[in-house]
Protein backbone atom coordinates (compact mmCIF):
# COMPACT_ATOMS: atom_id res chain seq x y z
CA UNK A 1 0.00 0.00 0.00
CA UNK A 2 1.27 3.49 -0.85
CA UNK A 3 2.30 5.31 2.37
CA UNK A 4 0.70 8.68 3.23
CA UNK A 5 2.16 11.06 5.78
CA UNK A 6 -1.22 11.92 7.27
CA UNK A 7 -4.94 11.32 7.02
CA UNK A 8 -5.24 14.82 5.52
CA UNK A 9 -2.97 13.82 2.63
CA UNK A 10 -5.01 10.66 2.08
CA UNK A 11 -8.23 12.70 2.05
CA UNK A 12 -6.80 15.10 -0.54
CA UNK A 13 -5.75 12.21 -2.77
CA UNK A 14 -9.22 10.64 -2.51
CA UNK A 15 -10.90 13.96 -3.33
CA UNK A 16 -8.65 14.37 -6.37
CA UNK A 17 -9.43 10.82 -7.56
CA UNK A 18 -13.19 11.35 -7.11
CA UNK A 19 -13.01 14.62 -9.06
CA UNK A 20 -11.29 12.86 -11.98
CA UNK A 21 -13.83 10.01 -11.97
CA UNK A 22 -16.74 12.47 -11.91
CA UNK A 23 -15.24 14.43 -14.80
CA UNK A 24 -14.83 11.27 -16.90
CA UNK A 25 -18.38 10.18 -16.02
CA UNK A 26 -19.88 13.54 -17.02
CA UNK A 27 -18.00 13.50 -20.33
CA UNK A 28 -19.45 10.06 -21.09
CA UNK A 29 -23.04 11.11 -20.45
CA UNK A 30 -25.36 11.46 -23.39
CA UNK A 31 -26.31 15.05 -24.24
CA UNK A 32 -29.60 16.25 -22.74
CA UNK A 33 -31.17 19.54 -23.77
CA UNK A 34 -32.46 21.38 -26.82
CA UNK A 35 -31.24 22.25 -30.32
CA UNK A 36 -32.86 25.06 -32.31
CA UNK A 37 -32.53 24.58 -36.07
CA UNK A 38 -33.23 26.94 -38.97
CA UNK A 39 -33.64 25.53 -42.48
CA UNK A 40 -33.81 27.88 -45.44
CA UNK A 41 -34.15 27.63 -49.20
CA UNK A 42 -35.19 30.03 -51.93
CA UNK A 43 -38.89 29.59 -51.10
CA UNK A 44 -39.15 29.52 -47.30
CA UNK A 45 -37.53 29.47 -43.88
CA UNK A 46 -38.53 26.97 -41.19
CA UNK A 47 -37.72 26.81 -37.49
CA UNK A 48 -37.48 23.49 -35.64
CA UNK A 49 -36.83 22.74 -31.98
CA UNK A 50 -35.40 19.37 -30.90
CA UNK A 51 -35.66 18.04 -27.35
CA UNK A 52 -32.94 15.42 -26.92
CA UNK A 53 -32.44 12.79 -24.24
CA UNK A 54 -30.64 9.46 -24.34
CA UNK A 55 -33.78 7.43 -25.10
CA UNK A 56 -36.12 10.21 -26.28
CA UNK A 57 -36.27 12.65 -29.18
CA UNK A 58 -39.05 15.23 -29.57
CA UNK A 59 -39.60 17.64 -32.47
CA UNK A 60 -41.86 20.67 -32.29
CA UNK A 61 -43.58 22.28 -35.25
CA UNK A 62 -45.69 20.96 -38.07
CA UNK A 63 -44.67 17.39 -38.81
CA UNK A 64 -44.75 16.81 -42.60
CA UNK A 65 -46.52 13.65 -43.69
CA UNK A 66 -46.42 12.07 -47.14
CA UNK A 67 -47.56 9.01 -49.02
CA UNK A 68 -50.11 6.81 -47.25
CA UNK A 69 -50.20 9.09 -44.19
CA UNK A 70 -50.47 12.36 -46.05
CA UNK A 71 -53.08 14.65 -44.53
CA UNK A 72 -54.05 12.12 -41.83
CA UNK A 73 -52.06 13.60 -38.98
CA UNK A 74 -51.91 17.25 -37.97
CA UNK A 75 -49.24 17.17 -35.30
CA UNK A 76 -47.69 20.07 -33.45
CA UNK A 77 -45.16 17.86 -31.67
CA UNK A 78 -43.74 14.44 -32.49
CA UNK A 79 -42.05 12.31 -29.84
CA UNK A 80 -39.91 9.22 -30.45
CA UNK A 81 -39.58 7.01 -27.37
CA UNK A 82 -36.90 4.41 -28.05
CA UNK A 83 -37.47 2.81 -24.63
CA UNK A 84 -41.17 2.29 -25.50
CA UNK A 85 -40.46 1.82 -29.23
CA UNK A 86 -43.28 4.07 -30.30
CA UNK A 87 -44.02 7.49 -31.79
CA UNK A 88 -46.39 9.92 -30.10
CA UNK A 89 -47.98 12.65 -32.20
CA UNK A 90 -49.56 15.51 -30.26
CA UNK A 91 -51.96 18.09 -31.61
CA UNK A 92 -53.45 21.39 -30.50
CA UNK A 93 -56.65 19.58 -29.46
CA UNK A 94 -54.72 17.88 -26.64
CA UNK A 95 -54.80 14.45 -28.21
CA UNK A 96 -51.76 12.19 -28.26
CA UNK A 97 -51.79 9.55 -31.01
CA UNK A 98 -49.60 6.54 -30.27
CA UNK A 99 -48.06 4.66 -33.18
CA UNK A 100 -46.23 1.54 -32.10
CA UNK A 101 -43.27 0.94 -34.39
CA UNK A 102 -44.00 -2.80 -34.66
CA UNK A 103 -47.55 -1.96 -35.82
CA UNK A 104 -46.22 0.63 -38.26
CA UNK A 105 -43.79 -1.94 -39.64
CA UNK A 106 -46.66 -4.42 -40.15
CA UNK A 107 -48.72 -1.76 -41.90
CA UNK A 108 -45.83 -0.81 -44.19
CA UNK A 109 -45.25 -4.49 -45.03
CA UNK A 110 -48.94 -4.88 -45.90
CA UNK A 111 -48.92 -1.79 -48.12
CA UNK A 112 -45.77 -2.96 -49.92
CA UNK A 113 -47.04 -6.51 -50.34
CA UNK A 114 -44.20 -7.82 -48.20
CA UNK A 115 -41.54 -6.57 -50.61
CA UNK A 116 -38.55 -4.90 -49.07
CA UNK A 117 -37.98 -1.38 -50.42
CA UNK A 118 -34.88 -0.91 -52.49
CA UNK A 119 -32.34 1.44 -50.98
CA UNK A 120 -30.69 3.55 -53.64
CA UNK A 121 -27.01 2.88 -54.08
CA UNK A 122 -24.89 5.75 -52.82
CA UNK A 123 -21.66 4.63 -54.49
CA UNK A 124 -21.75 7.79 -56.56
CA UNK A 125 -21.57 9.93 -53.42
CA UNK A 126 -18.22 10.78 -51.85
CA UNK A 127 -17.50 12.70 -48.66
CA UNK A 128 -14.09 14.25 -48.07
CA UNK A 129 -12.94 15.44 -44.67
CA UNK A 130 -11.01 18.70 -44.86
CA UNK A 131 -8.54 20.30 -42.47
CA UNK A 132 -10.83 23.30 -42.02
CA UNK A 133 -12.15 23.86 -38.50
CA UNK A 134 -14.27 26.59 -36.96
CA UNK A 135 -16.12 27.31 -33.76
CA UNK A 136 -19.90 27.10 -34.04
CA UNK A 137 -21.78 28.02 -30.86
CA UNK A 138 -18.62 27.22 -28.90
CA UNK A 139 -18.15 23.74 -30.38
CA UNK A 140 -15.29 22.75 -32.68
CA UNK A 141 -16.71 21.78 -36.08
CA UNK A 142 -14.86 20.10 -38.94
CA UNK A 143 -15.78 20.75 -42.56
CA UNK A 144 -16.68 17.88 -44.91
CA UNK A 145 -17.39 18.24 -48.63
CA UNK A 146 -19.96 15.91 -50.18
CA UNK A 147 -20.13 15.41 -53.94
CA UNK A 148 -22.45 13.41 -56.17
CA UNK A 149 -21.09 12.11 -59.48
CA UNK A 150 -24.62 12.23 -60.90
CA UNK A 151 -24.99 15.90 -59.95
CA UNK A 152 -21.59 17.39 -60.67
CA UNK A 153 -22.83 20.97 -60.36
CA UNK A 154 -23.98 20.29 -56.78
CA UNK A 155 -21.79 20.37 -53.67
CA UNK A 156 -22.69 20.07 -49.99
CA UNK A 157 -20.57 21.56 -47.21
CA UNK A 158 -21.20 19.84 -43.88
CA UNK A 159 -19.77 21.14 -40.61
CA UNK A 160 -20.05 18.60 -37.77
CA UNK A 161 -18.78 18.21 -34.22
CA UNK A 162 -17.98 15.25 -31.98
CA UNK A 163 -18.13 17.38 -28.84
CA UNK A 164 -21.89 17.14 -28.20
CA UNK A 165 -21.91 13.41 -27.41
CA UNK A 166 -25.21 12.57 -29.11
CA UNK A 167 -25.52 9.00 -30.34
CA UNK A 168 -28.00 9.45 -33.20
CA UNK A 169 -27.78 5.74 -33.97
CA UNK A 170 -29.89 5.10 -30.85
CA UNK A 171 -32.88 6.73 -32.54
CA UNK A 172 -32.28 5.05 -35.90
CA UNK A 173 -31.99 1.59 -34.33
CA UNK A 174 -35.41 2.01 -32.68
CA UNK A 175 -36.99 1.92 -36.15
CA UNK A 176 -35.49 -1.47 -37.03
CA UNK A 177 -36.47 -2.44 -40.59
CA UNK A 178 -38.45 0.79 -40.89
CA UNK A 179 -35.22 2.70 -41.54
CA UNK A 180 -35.33 1.57 -45.16
CA UNK A 181 -39.14 1.54 -45.47
CA UNK A 182 -39.44 5.17 -44.36
CA UNK A 183 -36.39 6.37 -46.28
CA UNK A 184 -34.28 7.00 -43.17
CA UNK A 185 -31.45 4.77 -44.36
CA UNK A 186 -31.22 6.75 -47.57
CA UNK A 187 -30.89 9.99 -45.59
CA UNK A 188 -28.07 8.52 -43.52
CA UNK A 189 -26.18 7.12 -46.51
CA UNK A 190 -26.65 10.30 -48.57
CA UNK A 191 -24.45 12.18 -46.11
CA UNK A 192 -22.23 9.21 -45.17
CA UNK A 193 -23.24 10.04 -41.61
CA UNK A 194 -21.34 8.13 -38.90
CA UNK A 195 -24.19 8.86 -36.41
CA UNK A 196 -21.68 9.82 -33.71
CA UNK A 197 -21.04 13.37 -34.89
CA UNK A 198 -23.66 16.13 -34.88
CA UNK A 199 -24.05 18.32 -37.99
CA UNK A 200 -24.18 21.99 -36.99
CA UNK A 201 -24.30 23.50 -40.48
CA UNK A 202 -25.21 21.98 -43.86
CA UNK A 203 -24.95 24.19 -46.93
CA UNK A 204 -25.94 23.13 -50.45
CA UNK A 205 -24.34 24.87 -53.41
CA UNK A 206 -25.45 24.56 -57.04
CA UNK A 207 -23.06 26.01 -59.62
CA UNK A 208 -21.28 27.76 -56.77
CA UNK A 209 -24.45 29.47 -55.51
CA UNK A 210 -25.83 28.79 -52.02
CA UNK A 211 -29.34 27.37 -52.55
CA UNK A 212 -30.25 25.97 -49.13
CA UNK A 213 -28.93 25.55 -45.62
CA UNK A 214 -29.72 23.79 -42.36
CA UNK A 215 -28.14 25.45 -39.34
CA UNK A 216 -28.18 24.81 -35.60
CA UNK A 217 -28.48 28.30 -34.14
CA UNK A 218 -28.88 27.45 -30.45
CA UNK A 219 -27.67 24.65 -28.17
CA UNK A 220 -28.96 24.51 -24.60
CA UNK A 221 -27.61 21.72 -22.42
CA UNK A 222 -30.05 21.23 -19.52
CA UNK A 223 -32.24 18.67 -17.77
CA UNK A 224 -35.52 18.41 -19.65
CA UNK A 225 -38.92 18.60 -17.94
CA UNK A 226 -41.09 15.48 -18.15
CA UNK A 227 -43.75 17.24 -20.26
CA UNK A 228 -41.06 18.20 -22.80
CA UNK A 229 -39.99 14.61 -23.42
CA UNK A 230 -43.18 12.68 -22.63
CA UNK A 231 -46.97 13.01 -22.92
CA UNK A 232 -48.07 16.10 -20.94
CA UNK A 233 -50.82 15.80 -18.36
CA UNK A 234 -54.30 16.48 -19.69
CA UNK A 235 -53.70 14.86 -23.09
CA UNK A 236 -55.99 12.09 -24.33
CA UNK A 237 -53.96 9.08 -25.48
CA UNK A 238 -55.38 7.13 -28.42
CA UNK A 239 -54.12 4.58 -30.89
CA UNK A 240 -53.61 5.33 -34.57
CA UNK A 241 -56.68 3.20 -35.39
CA UNK A 242 -58.82 5.12 -32.87
CA UNK A 243 -57.67 8.39 -34.38
CA UNK A 244 -58.64 7.26 -37.89
CA UNK A 245 -62.05 6.10 -36.65
CA UNK A 246 -62.62 9.44 -34.94
CA UNK A 247 -61.68 11.37 -38.09
CA UNK A 248 -64.00 9.15 -40.16
CA UNK A 249 -66.92 9.81 -37.80
CA UNK A 250 -66.31 13.56 -37.96
CA UNK A 251 -66.46 13.49 -41.76
CA UNK A 252 -69.83 11.63 -41.76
Amino acid sequence: MMPFKSNKTLLLVLCFAITILMTVSLQAQHFEGTLEITSTNKKETNETLLFIKKDRLAITGKVPTTGQMNGVIDSEKMLLRTDERDIIMMGNDKTAVQVKLEDLESMMNMLSGGEKPKVKSQQNITMSKTNEKRKILGYTAVKHIIKDDNKQNREVHLWSTNDLNIDWNTYFEAFGNLTSQLGLEEVRSSYNWDMKSTPLLIQTFVNGELTSSIEVNSINSRKLHSDEIDIPQGYELMSFFQMMMRNSQRQN
